[in-house]
């Protein structure tokens, strides 16, 4: 009797659950829409421009050397280090040089002493040739203790001068041995970082060897090279050029430093030199660069906005919406116009709308919910 109870009551129980099941599972399976923002791929009349490409080098770069040659007692850096300006890169052993400083100041402290003592017999000099002239004027004294007077006077200036000079020499002497000290301590002439070693502790150094070869990375210029018909684009005053460091994934727009007026004979490229801020140090010279130089020339061309462009290991794509589901398409950047980007694919026509935000997570085939299109003045 139990068994065909338990029997009935079992279908009422699990039949709802399975059934919530199949249906939670239907909708797991199905993808959920997506929330974007889309654009309009347009065909813009846009001034054309050359693709140019260059590396990156320092402003600066210096080979330190020593001054003086000794044994190096102090060389705490290594390849990689940065360095502040003046600070202390190596040190080399000299005991000789210390002793010549202390005696060098032993010397002008000699010649102070001196100097004093001769200022002060002068002084006393000068009261006796005064009271000498008042007594000769009341008749008191004779010509010839004023004569002998005014002679000692000029005695002791005569001795004062010798005095001041031997100070004068003796104070050279110990700036010239604080010097010769001073050169046994190499420092860096400015910020920078060391790129290569040539000397390790307890080497011997003659003078004019090398120690350090040093760069400074808080300005780095793009030498990028230009064809001679779009040079003299680029010689105006404030004439600027875009730049994108692949390595960084980064676009700069810069002005041009000057065009460096040598040819390059064979493929009649001028070299044009673009400084640029490197306060975060993440330039280094040897990087590739990729610059866009402007033709003059006007011609429709395809353009997305740039908020567009994802990038995976095979280059460049965006999502387009197709009849409400999120397609992906390559593209090629060609150049930048103000917040829009010149490209080139063979998917991509006028019209389409190109997802331009929410695209971060998006996948191929997902369902889109567009919020707004940026080409109708709505939303983004």
């Amino acid at each position: 009797m139990r068994t065909h109870r338990l029997i009935r009551i079992l279908p009422a129980v699990f039949l709802p659950m399975l059934a919530h099941t199949h249906a939670f599972a239907q909708q797991k399976e199905e993808p959920r829409p997506a929330l974007v923002v889309v654009d309009e791929a347009r065909l813009d009349q846009v001034e054309q421009k050359r693709r140019v490409t260059g590396e990156l080098r320092t402003t600066r770069r210096s080979l330190l050397a020593t001054e003086r040659e000794g044994l190096v007692d102090r060389f705490d850096v290594e390849e990689g280090d940065h360095l502040d300006a003046g600070e202390v890169v190596v040190v080399l052993r000299d005991p000789l040089a210390q002793i010549a400083v202390d005696g060098a100041e032993a010397d002008a402290r000699a010649a102070e002493g001196t100097l004093a003592v001769e200022q002060a017999v002068l002084e006393d000099q000068k009261l006796d040739l005064a009271r000498v002239e008042s007594l000769t004027a009341k008749g008191s004294a004779t010509a010839a203790e004023l004569d002998s007077a005014s002679a000692e006077v000029a005695a002791g200036e005569g001795r004062v001068a010798r005095a001041e000079a031997e100070l004068a020499s003796s104070r050279a002497a110990l700036d010239r041995a604080r010097r010769r000290l001073e050169q046994l301590t190499v420092r860096s002439p400015f910020a920078g970082s060391i790129i290569a070693k040539h000397t390790e502790l307890g080497q011997w150094l003659a003078t004019g060897d090398p120690v350090v070869e040093l760069i400074a990375l808080d300005s780095i210029e793009a030498w990028i090279d230009v064809p001679e018909r779009l040079a003299d684009r680029l010689s105006d005053e404030g004439v600027t050029v875009d730049l994108r460091i692949e390595a960084l994934d980064r676009d700069i727009t810069a002005r041009v430093t000057t065009l460096v007026p040598q040819i390059d004979p064979l493929s009649r490229l001028f070299p044009v030199r673009v400084t640029l801020d490197n306060t975060d140090g993440r330039l280094k010279p040897g990087m590739g660069v990729v610059g866009y130089v402007s033709t003059g020339h006007l011609e429709p061309t395809l353009t997305i906005h740039k908020d567009a462009i994802r990038r995976d290991d095979a280059g460049e794509f965006v999502y387009y919406n197709a009849d409400g589901i999120a397609l992906p398409a390559r593209v090629t950047t060609l150049f930048a116009v103000g917040d829009r980007l010149a490209i080139r694919s063979a998917t991509i026509k006028p019209g389409m709308q190109i997802v331009v935000e929410g695209n971060e997570r998006l996948y191929p085939s997902q369902p889109l919910t567009i919020q707004s299109d940026r080409s109708d003045g709505a939303g983004g």
